[in-house]
């Protein structure tokens, strides 16, 4: 394995995952192009620059998503997106706790 494949993988969390994946729902969830997007996000964090690069690395999950940028996203994508994501939470807290009642019984 390659270093820096080995540094991907250690620095890659569960909880990156899941919030990126997130971040990547919400998103879509805009109608928003990437170029787009980026840009109003740019002005929403009222930052210098924000690229479509450093947009796909959080959407993707190589970079952390910050979480002024997961919130100023959950806006943009509108009321049904906050429902929409309470659902998914709830889900992603009952395979954690169903995950380790498993190891829990395995030990």
């Amino acid at each position: 394995m390659s270093a820096s494949r080995l540094r991907e993988a250690t620095t890659r969390t569960l909880y990156r995952e899941q919030s990126s994946r997130r971040f990547e729902q919400l998103c879509r969830l805009t109608g928003l192009s990437n170029t787009a997007l980026a840009q109003v996000l740019k002005e929403k964090l009222d930052r210098e620059t924000l690229t479509r690069q450093t947009l796909s690395g959080w959407r993707s999950g190589d970079q952390p998503v910050p979480t002024e940028a997961f919130y100023a996203a959950l806006e943009l994508a509108g009321p049904d997106a906050l429902s929409f994501m309470i659902r998914e939470f709830e889900d992603d807290v009952a395979q954690h706790f169903a995950r380790r009642a498993n190891r829990t019984q395995d030990s």
